[in-house]
């Protein structure tokens, strides 16, 4: 009887130290775009395949900080400037449209989980969309270099 109590306390220890596991953040995700553009990221978690994913401005306190998210079996939605489109194996991807300087920020990525949600921290710079020469040579270097 002894045994299959350490057993059972064993088993239970393990479920959870893998569901903290599960709610750790990662590390930040950093997305740059210019004003008017957009930007296209995924937001990648383990165990995740079909929980409810969603996209916060802030640090997802309440509903209100909720930008985009998944909807029963709707896989994509898109609401104003932002889509959300979940892969179904725990990665999902965000885009925001016409880009504004003042999107600049933090924001989270989020799973619902029974437990406690995870998130990804995703730190968004949008610059004034106007490209210096030096810009430009940069990203000419940088594509020469990647084709040769």
């Amino acid at each position: 009887m002894l045994r299959t109590m350490r057993s059972s306390s064993s088993l239970v220890t393990v479920c959870f130290c893998l569901t903290a596991l599960c709610v750790v953040e990662s590390a930040i995700t950093k997305v740059t775009g210019a004003a008017g553009g957009q930007v296209t990221f995924v937001c990648s978690f383990i165990w995740a395949g079909t929980n409810y994913k969603y996209f916060c401005n802030g640090k997802c306190s309440c509903n209100s900080d909720i930008l985009i998210q998944t909807v029963d079996s709707n896989k994509y939605m898109k609401t104003g400037r932002y889509s959300i489109d979940d892969r179904g194996d725990g990665d999902f991807t965000v885009t925001i449209n016409n880009l504004k300087t003042s999107d600049s920020g933090t924001y989270w990525c989020g799973v619902n989980r029974f437990f406690k949600d995870s998130y990804q921290e995703v730190y968004l710079t949008v610059t004034d969309g106007n490209l210096t020469p030096n810009h430009i040579l940069v990203c000419v270097l940088k594509s020469l270099t990647h084709s040769s």
